[in-house]
């Protein structure tokens, strides 16, 4: 969850202080990017999978109750 973005990473060797403390920011920044991107798509298939699941759930109820609709409409119809 937490790898670099594109695994967009700088060593530090061979570094001075300074050098090494902007490489480090610059990696914690593209960490922090990585996992936006990664929780952003998985809220999104998240929300997919769940709206698939009700359609379908509404789906078969109706498909279920179009029967009982046609019969009640008969008997309704005859009152």
């Amino acid at each position: 969850m937490f790898l670099p973005w594109k695994r967009d990473e700088i060593d530090t060797t061979n570094m001075s202080l300074d050098d090494k403390l902007q490489v480090w920011i610059m990696n914690l920044v593209s960490r922090l990017a990585g996992a936006v991107v990664r929780s952003i798509t998985i809220l999104l298939g998240l929300l997919a999978v769940s709206l698939t699941y009700a359609l379908g759930a509404v789906s078969l109820i109706g498909f279920i109750g179009l029967p009982v609709l046609g019969v009640l409409v008969i008997v309704l119809s005859l009152i």
